[in-house]
Formats: C-alpha cells, structure tokens, sequence
C-alpha cells in the first residue's frame, strides 16, 4: 500500500539521514485507530495484523479520504464506501469522517494522530541516544519541517495535511517551525536532478503510487558554472489509475471465480481479508509465474483458494497499463519530446 519515508536533512552534514522504523527505512500508512480519538492511533505492521473481526479500526486509505473531503472529488466518496472495508461518515463541516465504533472521526482528525507518531519518531531519532547518534553536547535545533503532498491536491486538501504537521511541530517544539508543503513530484525530479555528476539533463518521473499516478518531464539547465536551473517540462496526474486501482479490480476477478454464493465485496471483513492476501499475491507475482489467494472463512464461513497466475494478471489490468502508457505519452508530447534519456520510477504500487 501506500508508504511514508521518513528522514531528517542535517543541515551540518548536508545530507538527509533516513529513518529505520522496525528495521524498515520506511513504514506503510496502515493504521489502525479507536473511537473517540482519545488513544494515539497505531502505525504500520501492528495495524496490519489487525484481525479481521477489528477490521472497522484498521484504515489505509487516508490519502482517497482527503480526496473525498472536496465536494468536487465526489466518486472518491462512493469508492471509499464501495472498495473499503471502513464505513464513511459525513463529519462536520463537510469533511468527510471514519466510523469507529458508532462514532465519527474527521479524516482532519486521523490524519493529525498519524502525523503525531510520524513526528514523534522523527524527535525522538534526533535526541541523544537516539537513531540518528546526536551528539550529547550539541544541541539540535529544527529549523523546518518539510511534507511532501499530491500535486493534484487542492488548496483545502493541502491545508488538512499541513495544520496536522503545523499543530504537532507547536505542542512539540514551541513557535518558531516552519512548515512546508511541497509536491511529490518535484521532490524526486530534485533529489534525481542533485545526482552526480551535477551536468544538465533532461527526464521523466513515473510515480504509480497506491492513490493515484503522476508522470512529470523535468529539464535540468545550467545557467553558468555551479548554477543550475530546474524546469517543468509538462505534468500529468490520474487519481483513478493506482495500486488502489490495480487491488480493486484484482478483488473483482477473484469475486467472479469465488466457489460459494456469498459475496465478498459486500462484506467488510471480507473486504479486508481479501486486500491482504492480493496485495501478497501481487508480490508473489514479482518473482514468480503465478500465486496463490488464500483466505479462510472469507465470509459466511467459506474458505478462498484461487490460482493467479502473471498472465491473469496482465489480462485483467491491460486497460489500466495501457493509461500508464497514455499518460506518459501525454506528457512527451506536452512537453514536446518524443522521447526522454533518463525515466525514475518511483511510487508505493
């Protein structure tokens, strides 16, 4: 699913030092949370062994929230309810909220509980002791805090994800931190772009994430010796294809090939279950010719065993490959090439 990395820029150094969390550098956005909110939600693998029967508390695709919280976006709204196994709820203040429990919680309100842990991390790593080895006699003083965000989000999606990190950096650190909120894109074309040797360049990201994709040409130009000049060629983004996508349209054909009458896709817990064991297949499926989908008392009591294979699998999902491929030919030809030397692939999906 989707992934957040974590690290911390030393300023001295003048290199960024990533986090290990759990001997991983970086950790799912799994989370698992309670009602009422009163409790900090939990982040990574001990959400996603979350069994099935809390499955209501297990959320991981907070990303498509923020997506639903604009009137706008509303097929975000009705895919959240239809292809997850949490329950939407409409909040207050339009914004759409996480049923736990009975009760409501604001995406605003579990994006700030995730931020927290993300946060506190990054803290702790820079104490004395700490992962990132502070020295004892200097003092460590944080200067911002950088977060990186959809470039398709909106002005209000944005601002949900920066006064999380806003209201976090205060109670934690005082007044003084800047908050910065840069687009996804533009971090990986600049930390591609610093790779040496440092000479001008021209290249594309493709970044098929769990929420969306995002292919973006960049032109790295030399203005006079040491100084350099990044430019946006052109940038495209499709919040429809995604891993999310990918997932969802797997869990369909397995829907079709289930040997029992009940449905899966109706039923929450077997919403969740499933997910889990697709999303490995799919992993499998990066080594191997073909995987099994295995899930016991998927619903209603029935066991799952189905066989896919690497031909199934491109089958089922050639019209969302053949996007991919649309839109990175949208981009050569908004940017006026027709080809590129350099290609980053990047992206949790």
């Amino acid at each position: 699913g989707q992934e957040t990395s974590l690290a911390v820029f030393d300023h001295k150094k003048q290199c960024s030092t990533p986090l290990e969390i759990q001997s991983a550098k970086t950790i799912p956005t799994c989370v698992a949370v309670e009602p009422g909110g009163g409790t900090a939600p939990i982040v990574g693998k001990r959400a996603e062994t979350r069994s099935a029967k809390k499955c209501e508390g297990v959320l991981c695709a907070f990303r498509q929230m923020i997506y639903a919280s604009d009137k706008a976006w509303g097929q975000h709204r009705q895919d959240c309810e239809e292809r997850w196994h949490f329950t939407m709820g409409q909040g207050s203040k339009d914004v759409p909220s996480y049923r736990v429990g009975g009760e409501d919680m604001g995406v605003d309100t579990v994006i700030e509980g995730v931020v927290e842990v993300i946060c506190t991390s990054l803290l702790d790593a820079a104490k004395p002791g700490g992962v990132l080895q502070v020295d004892e006699s200097e003092a460590v003083e944080w200067g911002a805090f950088a977060v990186t965000v959809p470039e398709c989000l909106t002005e209000k999606q944005r601002q949900i994800i920066v006064s999380a990190v806003q209201g976090v950096a205060q109670r934690r650190l005082g007044g003084g931190v800047v908050v910065h909120a840069l687009n996804e894109t533009l971090c990986v074309a600049l930390q591609f772009a610093m790779l040496p040797p440092m000479q001008p360049k021209v290249f594309m990201s493709v970044d098929l994430g769990a929420s969306k994709l995002s292919v973006s040409a960049y032109e790295l130009l030399q203005r006079e010796v040491g100084v350099f000049r990044l430019v946006e060629l052109a940038s495209r983004t499709d919040v429809f294809c995604s891993g999310s996508a990918i997932e969802y349209r797997m869990m369909q054909w397995c829907e079709k090939r289930r040997p029992f009458q009940n449905s899966m896709l109706t039923s929450k817990p077997a919403l969740f279950k499933l997910r889990k064991e697709i999303r490995q297949a799919l992993k499998t499926l990066t080594v191997a010719e073909e995987a099994t989908i295995e899930a016991d008392n998927v619903v209603g009591g029935h066991d799952l065993q189905l066989v896919l294979t690497l031909e199934d699998f491109e089958h089922e999902c050639a019209d969302i490959f053949d996007s991919i491929a649309s839109l990175v030919s949208s981009v050569l030809a908004l940017s006026c090439r027709k080809c590129v030397p350099d290609c980053v692939l990047v992206g949790g999906a």
